[in-house]
């Protein structure tokens, strides 16, 4: 299968529409399945991957999917009760009962994806506009369409004609062949976590809508405008506790620490923030499928998807800790993807003036608009700090100016980072003051260009000194 001449792409391409042929013999082949097993599983991926012709000549199932076999290779009968998830079996990772749910997956959970597979084409029956901010700003899915697309990546049916062109303005195809192929450390989290999204569907599809908007700077601030800024520091609370996805639900807009391509490495061995919550909330999953990378002057808001997993640890720590009921719909997150400068690498560049200005109008895309409220707080935290080098003294501070500048108060999470240290002191002191987000934003300015002779010290000595 080739893309053909396409250059460019303006609508998503579902692999029923390049080729039919390929589409049949593939929900036949699934459908044809009256008993699965891991191995007859492993099989029809390797049949789909084969219709594809990805698949190395001299591979085999049990190669292609060994860690997977190993991973589903004990299953214990049991008689559950078909109204509950799981039978009624508690699942929580890996533990004693989960041969109970490797039975239970194979025998209720599966058959279900199966049918959301084979439904695909009644419910995309027409094109869907890509959201590129130029073919669509917007889309609104029902969450049927939403497992029905999760059920074609789960089977990995998507092809390369399904990949958006040209190819580096968007995500890797989303299938989840590495969750599937090697599910270890972090992949065998995600896995679980899709695997519970799967069996609450069973249960009960909501009758409601996943929702994206790409939203864009009408015109972006200059430095010089940032500093004339007028609006008073809004309130910020320091939480020491908890996280982001634990704040106050529908009520409040939850920062994403996002990758220009969304969903950053979540579909192989990513496992920090931005992964773990589109792992968490598996219909965010469906944003890749639709969204370009993000300019400079872009956010995405992502309204309604619907967390299904709990979890612990992160990175390659990251576990799959149980079922997870929100209190609340309608949660709200917004993607902004920080500069990278990597561990160390290049990090002195975040002081100068043209990546201030980059983050602070990076932050004011993601905070101003309407989305929870146009009032309603921003739960963040050290975004783009970690993997992407930036300084957290610097980034809150920046935060802050910009959810000011849009009228929001801060909740601001700093999951016990030794780095946070100092943060309650200078945001008591300025609050105190009641200043102005240009005279922060100069006196940031001002410490950045000491900072470049060698002097200035750490950033929140210098604002207590100098504000």
């Amino acid at each position: 299968m080739t893309g053909g001449s396409r250059k460019s792409s303006k609508h998503a391409i579902f692999p029923y529409f390049s080729d039919t042929t390929y589409w049949k013999e593939v929900t036949e082949s699934i459908q044809s399945v009256t008993a699965w097993s891991p191995l007859i599983l492993a099989q029809e991926l390797h049949h789909v991957k084969r219709l594809q012709r990805d698949t190395p000549l001299k591979s085999t199932p049990e190669s292609r999917y060994q860690r997977l076999l190993e991973l589903f290779k004990e299953s214990e009968q049991f008689e559950g009760d078909e109204g509950l998830a799981w039978g009624g079996t508690l699942f929580r990772g890996r533990d004693q009962e989960f041969p109970k749910i490797v039975f239970w997956f194979m025998k209720k959970t599966l058959p279900h994806i199966v049918k959301l597979l084979v439904e695909l084409p009644v419910l995309f029956a027409e094109e869907i506009p890509l959201v590129d901010g130029v073919s669509a700003s917007n889309l609104s899915l029902t969450k049927h369409q939403c497992a029905s697309l999760l059920a074609a990546a789960f089977f990995c049916a998507n092809t390369a004609d399904c990949q958006p062109l040209p190819a580096d303005n968007y995500q890797t195809l989303v299938n989840f062949d590495s969750w599937l192929q090697s599910p270890s450390y972090s992949s065998k989290a995600k896995l679980f976590m899709l695997m519970n999204y799967f069996e609450r569907s069973r249960l009960e599809i909501k009758d409601d809508k996943f929702e994206i908007h790409r939203i864009k700077l009408t015109k972006r601030p200059s430095l010089a405008s940032w500093v004339k800024n007028s609006s008073p520091l809004t309130e910020f609370t320091v939480c020491n506790e908890g996280g982001i996805t634990e704040s106050n639900g529908c009520n409040v807009l939850h920062v994403d620490f996002a990758n220009e391509y969304i969903g950053g490495g979540v579909l192989h061995m990513g496992a920090v923030q931005e992964e773990i919550m589109f792992s968490a909330c598996p219909e965010l999953l469906v944003s890749l499928m639709f969204c370009s990378v993000m300019a400079a002057d872009e956010a995405l808001v992502l309204v309604n998807a619907e967390r299904v997993a709990e979890y612990s640890g992160y990175n390659t720590g990251l576990q799959f800790a149980g079922d997870y009921v929100e209190t609340d719909s309608g949660v709200c997150r917004v993607a902004i993807d920080a500069t990278c400068y990597g561990w160390g690498t290049g990090s002195d560049q975040q002081y100068s003036q043209k990546k201030l200005l980059r983050e602070l109008n990076k932050a004011l895309v993601g905070f101003d608009h309407e989305f929870p409220t146009k009032e309603s707080d921003v739960a963040t935290g050290n975004w783009g700090c970690g993997a992407f080098g930036g300084n957290i003294q610097l980034k809150s501070l920046l935060q802050w100016c910009a959810a000011s500048a849009a009228g929001r108060g801060v909740r601001y999470y700093t999951f016990n980072d030794r780095n946070c240290q100092g943060l309650d002191s200078v945001v008591r002191y300025l609050s105190e003051k009641s200043l102005t987000v240009g005279l922060v934003v100069q006196a940031i300015l001002d410490y950045c260009e000491i900072r470049g002779s060698g002097k200035g010290g750490a950033l929140f000595d210098f604002i207590g000194k100098v504000l």
